[in-house]
């Protein structure tokens, strides 16, 4: 199997948070991206209103303690009986 490109590959970062923003009344990005040993480039975009982004930022904390959300949840949620 061919493993293409996701069409999201070719949007740029300012787009995203953009349709984000749209999308969203709330919401809280943060993302980093190592780019060398010495150089990270680090993005933080929020929007909304002050107790929602506030709140978001609480909810994303608790999530952190739990391990809730992150990476693996995807895997579990799906189905591997066939």
């Amino acid at each position: 199997m061919v493993d293409t490109p996701n069409p999201l590959e070719f949007v740029s970062t300012p787009a995203l948070i953009r349709e984000i923003r749209a999308r969203h009344d709330d919401f809280v990005l943060v993302a980093a991206q190592h780019r060398s040993k010495t150089f990270d480039d680090v993005i933080v975009s929020f929007g909304g209103s002050l107790h929602g982004v506030f709140g978001l930022l609480s909810l994303a904390n608790i999530a952190l303690e739990t391990g809730v959300g992150g990476p693996d949840d995807d895997e579990k949620d799906k189905d591997t009986t066939g």
